[in-house]
């Protein structure tokens, strides 16, 4: 019961930096902020994080396990499906966690580079694997052709990118993960085996 009330806390807290850091920026979120928005004394905060850089660290490895998580779910719930539908189901997984986490991800994408970008790194490297799984696979059944194949992880991490800046600036209709199946045929029009 310890243990889960600690968890459960712990996620109050990561939440509750993630809407103060999107609202108020990564340098002029302060932990006085953050313990506000999660309801508990800055002291709680502190037991939990030394600081500011520890607390941004546990949010990024928070949010790219469950990135993660949702990748790996739909890298293995499609592994039987055409490539098109693996690449369809992959980019609605990814793009339904930038969404769940919009204004934490608003915030790494757009703007705050510093050290935000620094934490990343391993977040970035873990998702690219994932992609680079998944283009295995395209080249694999012959549904994407090989050569330039290694640009292609990039490539799709580049539209992703773009359709998340311009849902960001823009908010239309159903969200972004509605946006898989334009974004899957997209890249099949340009990446895909000719006939």
């Amino acid at each position: 019961m310890k243990d889960r009330f600690r968890e459960a806390t712990a996620r109050a807290i990561l939440d509750a930096a993630e809407k103060t850091l999107a609202e108020e920026g990564l340098q002029a979120a302060r932990m006085e902020a953050i313990a506000a928005h999660a309801g508990v004394a800055v002291g709680t905060v502190y037991n939990y994080f030394a600081d500011r850089a520890s607390l941004l660290a546990a949010l990024l490895a928070a949010r790219r396990e469950g990135l993660v998580a949702a990748l790996d779910g739909a890298l293995a719930s499609a592994e039987a499906e055409a490539f098109a539908a693996q690449l369809e189901t992959f980019l609605r997984a990814f793009l339904a966690h930038v969404e769940a986490h919009r204004a934490f991800f608003a915030m790494l994408v757009e703007g705050d580079p510093g050290k935000a970008h620094g934490h990343a790194t391993g977040a970035l490297d873990a998702v690219y694997g994932r992609f680079e799984v998944l283009v295995g696979r395209g080249v694999a059944s012959g549904a994407l052709r090989p050569a330039h194949a290694e640009l292609y992880p990039a490539l799709l991490i580049g539209m992703c990118r773009g359709l998340t800046l311009r849902e960001f600036r823009v908010r239309r209709g159903a969200g972004l993960a509605s946006k898989a199946p334009a974004l899957t045929q997209v890249f099949l029009d340009g990446a895909g085996a000719t006939k």
